[in-house]
């Protein structure tokens, strides 16, 4: 029993299990307050990084809700910026077009309006055969008129329509008031007889300059294909440009190679004219001084042979009437070339 009380009473002033009322142990307490601080603090830090975490996420959502897909938001606002400064790039491109648009329109009306661009002088140049008062007239140019009313293109259908001599013609409007016409004739080189005996004068590219019943010092063409008879009935009313059909035109160009072979060799005065009736064999008739000869030049393939061939022919035919066939083939046997005399 002694020992029970013994132990209680032990048991109830154990001082190293139990203390006073008033009486603590400073180490312990300095462990659990610095225990208590250290949770406080990590407590603090942990809502910290949440709060961190939570705006990082907001601001994450927002760079996805706002950027591109793949795209940064700095690259998204660089990209912002050049399309607001290409807009005002092409705004003040605009606006100076528009300003251009305006003083453009400004000079024009003051061109067009302004009495100091009225026609007061048409100068015609390098005509010879038509005058400058005919070439002017049909012009349908009108002094005091705009300098600038008037369609270039339409004044060279007019001059070059209403005159068959007038090849080419250029315009110039040399401000403030004077209009340039320069002409470009066409000249006569070949002459065709027609039935009631008057002539067609034709230049090189077989234009019809005009009909005439005077006989000129030119080569004549003999029986063309071209209908002359209907040309010169509509020539007549309206002198309009007609050519020669494209049969006729090719003569023309085998007529004029004769012809300038025939000067080389000093011959072309002998000439009086052509007949074309058959593509394949041209003859050349010659004057009076020739005795009025006939010379067949076939194809005229290899014609400065051919010419050559008349020539010695010619020379040992003085005096003589005759024809002259040189309109086989040159490359077989002398006698393909020969005189036949007239009996």
């Amino acid at each position: 029993m002694k020992k029970d009380k013994q132990n209680n009473l032990e048991n109830k002033f154990n001082f190293d299990n139990d203390y006073f009322i008033g009486i603590s142990d400073n180490k312990k307490d300095k462990k659990e307050k610095n225990k208590n601080k250290k949770n406080k603090k990590d407590k603090k830090n942990s809502k910290k990084t949440k709060l961190k975490n939570k705006s990082q996420k907001k601001v994450d959502v927002n760079k996805f809700e706002n950027a591109t897909v793949g795209v940064p938001v700095n690259k998204k606002i660089n990209k912002k910026l050049m399309m607001q400064e290409k807009k005002k790039h092409r705004r003040i491109i605009i606006a100076k077009i528009v300003l251009l648009l305006i003083i453009l329109t400004a000079i024009v009306a003051f061109l067009f309006i302004s009495p100091t661009f009225n026609i007061t002088q048409i100068e015609v140049n390098q005509n010879s055969k038509i005058s400058a008062e005919k070439i002017e007239s049909i012009s349908g140019l009108q002094k005091y008129k705009n300098i600038f009313r008037f369609s270039k293109s339409k004044i060279i259908e007019n001059i070059k329509n209403s005159e068959p001599y007038i090849g080419e013609v250029k315009i110039k409007r040399l401000l403030p008031g004077k209009v340039q016409i320069e002409v470009q004739e066409r000249t006569a080189v070949l002459q065709i007889e027609l039935e009631d005996k008057s002539y067609a004068y034709i230049d090189k590219d077989g234009y019809i300059l005009e009909f005439s019943d005077e006989k000129l010092d030119f080569p004549i063409i003999y029986k063309p294909k071209t209908n002359l008879e209907n040309i010169k009935s509509t020539y007549t009313e309206n002198k309009v440009t007609a050519r020669l059909t494209e049969t006729d035109l090719n003569s023309i160009g085998l007529l004029l190679q004769v012809k300038d072979i025939m000067k080389d060799y000093e011959m072309d005065s002998f000439i009086v004219g052509f007949t074309i009736s058959d593509e394949n064999d041209l003859v050349v008739n010659l004057n009076e001084k020739q005795n009025n000869k006939k010379v067949y030049l076939g194809d005229c393939s290899d014609l400065n042979t051919r010419i050559l061939y008349l020539k010695e022919i010619l020379d040992k035919t003085k005096g003589e009437k005759g024809e002259i066939f040189i309109n086989g083939s040159l490359n077989k046997d002398e006698h393909e070339v020969y005189f036949r005399k007239q009996v």
